[in-house]
């Protein structure tokens, strides 16, 4: 399986302060954290009965220690990647089309990015507008209130148009209506790549998805004091088979240019809105220039029902703040993932996630970022394909139901 835990679940049942302490201390500042020291960290947070021992535990230097390096320990939960996973020649082919679509229109830089995020296809341009876009046809299915997660349904009369990808029983794919700002006509050599490169991520959607379904988290107002804690999520996950349908996908193209003084940094979010009933997210990093530092991605989910609600039982009101960042945000920390060149990812939109702040390394810049093609040499690239995937459960308007809005795409 491509979910890999990240504890033991008898490091639930620990309970010995002693040992606990001894745990700690043994683990020296800078030695690589051992297997099981996620699971000691988040149960000494969350599930130590004896709290007037732990607080001392987890005030002492080395506890201090293992929690700043856990909240940027390498991450597992509900998250499925590999590397080198695109054939190369397929990569390639990805460059080259990219490449023309880059050169065929004007830069269009993302709001507040000091154009330092280039959208190539964004679903934020020509997006469904309640009461103004033309529709041929409405989604099937009853409307929800909230989505996968329970997250309220936010009052908002605009929604991404997601593309029409038919999956074949054998995992080949099909993309059966336009992705929006994106010509399939101009651009079909692209729409192929597309194809071949969503059937290279079905196998890790369908991973996280499995994880998707399983977990259940705490969902707000008082706790159940009744459920028991709950096992790590990894150990009841299978995977969910997307064959054999047709899926809503909406498909985004970046690439990052930083030159010599610059440096982005993302904020934590998930991704659109909840009406959009995102259920997962894929990124594929197609391009990464040799002097980008920095990128990797942060994640922290929300508690568990039965996380919640040992926290709301156990955790005193004068607490160590470790504990306090934890409840005041309602998010565990799980850790980063790095984004190096031809890594492929997928993760739950459960997930809230950031981009850690990525740079230009001071003997790279002017070295450009794609050999002297990209129109100013000066950059480093870094550019990622993103599938985000809209819950198989949901129907949402698609393009499938709304006319090409572009007078270009006409």
């Amino acid at each position: 399986t491509m979910l890999r835990e990240l504890g033991e679940a008898s490091c639930y049942q620990q309970h010995d302060t002693d040992g606990w302490r001894l745990r700690c201390n043994i683990i020296e500042p800078n030695a690589v954290m051992p297997d099981g020291t996620h699971a000691l960290i988040v149960s000494a947070l969350l599930v130590l009965e004896e709290w007037s021992c732990v607080d001392r535990v987890i005030s002492a230097p080395p506890f201090i220690a293992l929690w700043s390096r856990h909240q940027e320990m390498s991450m597992r939960e509900g998250i499925s990647w590999r590397d080198y996973a695109v054939p190369i020649d397929l990569r390639d082919s990805l460059v080259h089309e990219i490449n023309q679509l880059a050169a065929s229109e004007p830069p269009d830089y993302h709001p507040g990015s000091k154009d330092m995020v280039r959208d190539l296809v964004h679903p934020a341009l020509y997006p469904y507008i309640r009461g103004v876009t033309a529709i041929a046809c409405s989604p099937e299915g009853a409307l929800t209130p909230e989505d996968m997660w329970g997250r309220r349904y936010e009052h908002s009369q605009y929604q991404w148009l997601p593309a029409q990808f038919e999956v074949s029983t054998d995992g080949q794919v099909r993309i059966s209506s336009y992705i929006n700002n994106l010509d399939p006509h101009k651009h079909a050599g692209l729409y192929e790549q597309l194809q071949a490169l969503f059937a290279v991520f079905l196998p890790h959607f369908e991973a996280v998805y499995g994880y998707a379904k399983a977990v259940h988290f705490h969902e707000g107002g008082g706790p159940d004091y009744t459920t028991d804690l709950p096992k790590w999520p990894n150990e009841k996950c299978r995977g969910a088979s997307l064959r054999g349908r047709s899926l809503q996908v909406i498909t985004k193209i970046v690439d990052y240019e930083l030159g010599e003084d610059d440096e982005y940094e993302g904020a934590w979010h998930v991704e659109g809105m909840s009406h959009e009933n995102i259920v997962a997210t894929g990124i594929y990093v197609l391009e990464r220039g040799e002097g980008i530092e920095g990128g990797g991605l942060l994640f922290k989910r929300a508690f568990l029902s039965g996380e919640a609600a040992h926290v709301f039982s156990s955790v005193p009101q004068c607490r160590d703040s470790a504990s306090e960042e934890i409840i005041a945000t309602g998010l565990l920390p799980l850790g980063r993932l790095e984004t190096p060149g031809q890594r492929l990812l997928v993760f739950p939109n459960s997930h809230v996630h950031k981009v850690q702040p990525m740079r230009c390394s001071a003997s790279a810049s002017g070295a450009g970022g794609r050999g002297g093609e990209d129109p100013a040499p000066s950059k480093q690239i870094r550019r990622i394909v993103v599938f985000f995937l809209v819950n198989p459960e949901r129907e949402i308007y698609s393009t499938k139901h709304v006319p090409v809005p572009q007078q270009q795409m006409m």
